[in-house]
């Protein structure tokens, strides 16, 4: 059942997304004598602030990198899931010397850093290969990205 016709004395509500990208709920009533209303009520706007509070409750402010709730749900998924000759693997990054850059440079310097190299955890992840980093030439530098691959990363759905 699509919604439409509403079935016989049952009251049901479904969520339409256009195509023009507007969001809106069509609820049907049942009627005591047999017939039903319907109401059409445009909530772009909710469904707008449940999607960007749903990704602030999983990704960092910052970096947009999946937080700290997210990996814990997608591990606990992926335990869930395993198969006895499966496996799975998690990618931890640290940036030594951080804490210098922060107290040197000031926290602007610390958060352009953070977001560089986010982008190029994300680069690598997408898209299978080391970022693309114009102000390295090193490939030492380079190739310590080479191992991410795309995969199932903790931060996709599915």
């Amino acid at each position: 059942m699509n919604g439409w016709p509403p079935e016989r004395g049952v009251n049901s509500t479904a969520i339409h997304h256009l195509n023009n990208g507007r969001v809106v709920s069509v609820t049907h009533k049942a009627m005591s004598d047999g017939g039903w209303v319907t109401m059409h009520r445009d909530i772009t706007e909710l469904h707008t602030m449940q999607t960007e509070l749903a990704h602030r409750a999983y990704h960092d402010p910052l970096t947009g990198l999946p937080n700290r709730n997210l990996l814990y749900q997608r591990l606990g998924q992926a335990f869930e899931t395993l198969q006895p000759d499966g496996g799975f693997a998690v990618l931890c990054l640290d940036l030594d010397g951080f804490k210098a850059i922060n107290d040197s440079m000031g926290h602007a310097s610390g958060d352009k850093l953070l977001r560089q190299v986010a982008n190029a955890a994300a680069w690598s992840m997408t898209f299978g290969a080391p970022w693309p980093m114009a102000s390295s030439s090193s490939s030492t530098s380079r190739s310590s990205t080479s191992g991410c691959r795309r995969g199932n990363r903790f931060g996709q759905n599915g």
